[in-house]
C-alpha cells in the first residue's frame, strides 16, 4: 500500500518537472511593447526563446503616439513593409547613432510580440549595407536611403531649402 503511494507520488513529482520544465517560458508572458520596451526593459526571459535572425533596411529613430503615452524608439524599415521591426539597440548605441537613416543589416535576436505591436531585435550587430542589402566593406562609403517624397510637399527633401538658407548659414560659427 505503501509503495503504491509512493509511487504515484513520484510519477506525480516526475510529471510535474517535466511539465514545468517543457514550459518554463510560458509563465514569462507577453513581450513588453511600448515605451521603455526596446530601451530600459530586461528581455532576458524573452531572449532564451528568441530566434536569431539577420535583417536588411534603413536605421530610423522614430516617434511612436500611442496609449501609453508618446516615445522615441529605433526601426528597421525595410524593403517588404510587413518585416519592418521595433529595434533594441543598446548593445551597439554608437552604431545606431552613425547609421540613423542608413541602409544596414541588423543581426540578433527576433522577439515575437503580437498581432498588435512590430517584432522587436535585440541587435547584437550592426553592419552597413548597400541599397541591395549588400555588406560594405567600409562604412565610410554607406549608402543613405533615397529620400521618399514628402506627401504634403511632393518635395524629396522638405527641408533642403531650409537648410541651404541664409538663416542657417549665418547661424553656423
Amino acid at each position: 500500500m505503501q509503495s503504491i503511494i509512493l509511487r504515484k507520488l513520484k510519477l506525480a513529482i516526475v510529471f510535474v518537472s517535466i511539465i514545468a520544465g517543457g514550459c518554463q517560458t510560458a509563465f514569462i508572458g507577453q513581450a513588453p511593447a511600448g515605451p521603455g520596451a526596446a530601451t530600459e526593459s530586461d528581455l532576458t526571459p524573452w531572449l532564451a526563446t528568441a530566434t536569431n535572425i539577420r535583417r536588411f533596411g534603413c536605421l530610423e529613430e522614430i516617434n511612436v503616439p500611442g496609449q501609453q503615452g508618446s516615445y522615441e524608439t529605433w526601426a528597421l524599415e525595410t524593403p517588404v513593409a510587413a518585416q519592418s521591426v521595433e529595434i533594441d539597440v543598446r548593445a551597439c548605441a554608437g552604431a545606431a547613432e552613425d547609421f540613423r537613416g542608413k541602409n544596414v543589416i541588423i543581426e540578433g535576436k527576433l522577439i515575437e510580440r503580437g498581432d498588435r505591436h512590430l517584432p522587436l531585435i535585440v541587435a547584437g550587430r550592426m553592419i552597413p549595407a548597400d541599397e541591395n542589402g549588400n555588406p560594405l566593406p567600409d562604412p565610410v562609403n554607406h549608402a543613405a536611403r533615397t529620400p521618399q517624397p514628402d506627401p504634403v510637399t511632393n518635395e524629396r527633401e522638405p527641408l533642403a531649402a531650409f537648410r541651404s538658407s541664409d538663416f542657417v548659414a549665418a547661424a553656423q560659427p
